[in-house]
């Protein structure tokens, strides 16, 4: 089963609302753009606590398999706004010297 089909609907909670939630996109969406102001908590459609950020970053999570998925998917935005893709960018690969 695909964790997208397991949780078909998540509830994204910030201090101005909260917002439906239907795919991994969505949620990195939410947790990039949200988690810049505050810590956040997602939940399942029956209310129960899924997802629980420290800003931008996962504090905790319900599902593994959830949290593997969702990486692939955050990750990139989290370096995007941390700074840390231009690091990995600006590095130049080293080069072994021939003896």
């Amino acid at each position: 089963m695909n964790v997208t089909d397991k949780y078909p609907l998540l509830i994204g909670h910030f201090p101005a609302g909260r917002t439906e939630l239907h795919s991994l996109q969505e949620v990195a969406d939410f947790i990039c753009t949200h988690g810049l102001y505050d810590d956040l908590l997602i939940t399942t459609a029956d209310g129960e606590p899924f997802i629980s950020t420290f800003g931008i970053y996962i504090d905790r999570i319900a599902d593994m398999r959830y949290r593997e998925q969702l990486l692939k998917v955050l990750i990139p935005m989290q370096m995007e706004l941390d700074g840390t893709a231009e690091i990995y960018e600006s590095e130049e690969p080293i080069n072994e010297m021939e003896m």
